[in-house]
C-alpha cells in the first residue's frame, strides 16, 4: 500500500513539472515571435502577420558592425507532422535582402510555408 501511494505522489510531482516545462516553453515561443516581429532586412520583414503559414521564427539579430546586416532566422512549423519549404536558414544580406544559407540564392521569407 505505501508503495502505492508513493508512486501516486512521483506521478502527480512528475505530471506538474511538465505542465511548468511546458509554460516555459510557451513564453520562450512567444519572446522569439517577438524578435522575428522585430528582424527586417533591406526594409522586408521576416514575420508577417498576415502571411503566417504555420511558421515559428528562431532568429537572432546581430551587431551591425558585423558582415550580416542584422542577423539569420530558422523557419520552423508549428506542428511536428508537417514539412516545410525552402531553406534551413536564411540570412540577411545589405545587398540581395534575404538569401539562404547554403546557395546565397535571394529568397522572400513568405515564400516558405508549411504543408
Amino acid at each position: 500500500m505505501k508503495a502505492f501511494f508513493v508512486g501516486l505522489v512521483f506521478f502527480a510531482a512528475e505530471t506538474v513539472a511538465k505542465r511548468e516545462f511546458t509554460a516555459f516553453q510557451l513564453a520562450v515561443k512567444k519572446q522569439r515571435r517577438e524578435i522575428a516581429k522585430s528582424i527586417s532586412c533591406n526594409d522586408v520583414p521576416v514575420f508577417n502577420e498576415e502571411f503566417d503559414h504555420g511558421l515559428d521564427w528562431h532568429c537572432k539579430s546581430m551587431p551591425r558592425n558585423h558582415h550580416m546586416e542584422r542577423g539569420w532566422c530558422r523557419p520552423r512549423c508549428a506542428r511536428r507532422r508537417e514539412t516545410r519549404t525552402g531553406p534551413k536558414k536564411i540570412w540577411c544580406d545589405k545587398k540581395l535582402g534575404w538569401i539562404s544559407k547554403f546557395d546565397s540564392e535571394p529568397i522572400q521569407p513568405d515564400a516558405i510555408f508549411c504543408s
